[in-house]
């Protein structure tokens, strides 16, 4: 499984020279096959459990964002040195 974090940015005006991006809102979510096979098995109503290691604040996202659907979330934070 490889998880990851997708962050969609909405802009209202996007002005190309005189450098205008700035987002209305920022959305970051949980994505990656295993993810999103999880949360078809929970639209399913079937049990799902996630499992993984990842470092960082990125586990502790991913483990909230599973959690919030009923997900069950087994990620161990990884500590690199």
């Amino acid at each position: 499984m490889n998880p990851a974090l997708d962050k969609v940015d909405v802009i209202d005006d996007f002005f190309v020279n005189l450098r205008r991006f700035n987002p209305q809102s920022i959305t970051v979510t949980a994505k990656g096959k295993g993810l999103n096979v999880g949360r078809v098995a929970r639209i399913l109503r079937e049990t799902a459990m996630e499992t993984g290691s990842r470092g960082g604040g990125t586990v502790q996202f991913i483990n909230k964002q599973l959690q919030e659907r009923g997900i069950i979330s087994k990620f161990v934070s990884q500590v690199f040195e």
